[in-house]
């Protein structure tokens, strides 16, 4: 990664810049968020069996973070939760509609009970209507 940052940066001046603003960082990023989620704890909406919410919560919890998946897939949310196990994660699943308004503090006092505090919040969760967002309402 940190030869595809000079790629892009089109020099090696920001893999220096980026240590100097944040002693501790090493020649290679490959594989670190710089340390910035260690020991923190992340609720990831949608995380389950596939696509984007699964890479976040694995990506999150490969650096050290705490994650809690929710989703509406039970089997893909703890297929995932397994997986984060197996690499040396730590993780846990809570089903959830995240369309329903009324489950959210029950969702967020179960990542508090569970890990203590909540730092992180991906709200990964979604489905695909086609009008203007302004023209929604809350249950859609």
């Amino acid at each position: 990664m940190a030869s595809e940052l000079m790629r892009l940066s089109g020099s090696s001046s920001t893999l220096a810049r980026l240590k100097s603003t944040c002693p501790g960082t090493s020649d290679s990023l490959e594989g670190t968020l710089l340390g910035q989620v260690q020991g923190k704890v992340a609720i990831v909406t949608g995380g389950g069996a596939s696509g984007i919410g699964a890479a976040c919560a694995a990506t999150l919890a490969r650096e050290g973070a705490k994650v809690v998946v929710t989703d509406l897939d039970d089997a893909g949310g703890q297929a995932v939760v397994d997986r984060i196990g197996g690499s040396g994660g730590t993780a846990s699943f809570l089903h959830q509609d995240v369309s329903l308004e009324e489950s959210w503090p029950a969702v967020i006092e179960a990542a508090e009970r569970r890990f203590g505090h909540l730092h992180v919040m991906v709200a990964n969760a979604g489905i695909g209507i086609m009008c203007r967002a302004v023209e929604m309402s809350l249950a859609d």
